[in-house]
């Protein structure tokens, strides 16, 4: 798929993309169950961990939207493969909204003309 027509289909759902960035949490067991015994017995790290979680996806939704104002379509391919990953392996991932406008996007990546 040509870069403009790629570029069409990420805008068409670019709220899609917001809502699963806006939902992202740590997907790996061991940090995940780290950062629950920390959070729990410490109210310090439980603060913390809500507000480093909240500016990694703050950031994320920044740079996405700032390529998507600016068409950097190697930015916004980037992102959805960061987000991709972020996505929990499981079968339930295919529930999720726009997920699979995300992985049909990755799996047709935008063609230049080098």
């Amino acid at each position: 798929m040509n870069v403009e027509n790629w570029l069409l289909k990420v805008k068409k759902d670019q709220n899609l993309f917001f809502n699963i960035i806006s939902d992202m949490k740590i997907t790996a067991p061991g940090p995940e169950v780290s950062c629950s015994v920390c959070s729990e017995y410490h109210p310090y790290y439980k603060k913390k961990r809500g507000k480093i979680a909240e500016k990694i996806i703050k950031d994320l939704q920044e740079k996405f939207q700032i390529a998507l104002d600016d068409n950097d379509y190697e930015e916004i391919y980037s992102i959805l493969g960061e987000v991709w990953y972020g996505v929990p392996e499981s079968k339930d991932r295919w529930s999720i909204q726009g997920f699979k406008e995300l992985v049909d996007l990755l799996d047709d990546p935008p063609e230049t003309e080098d």
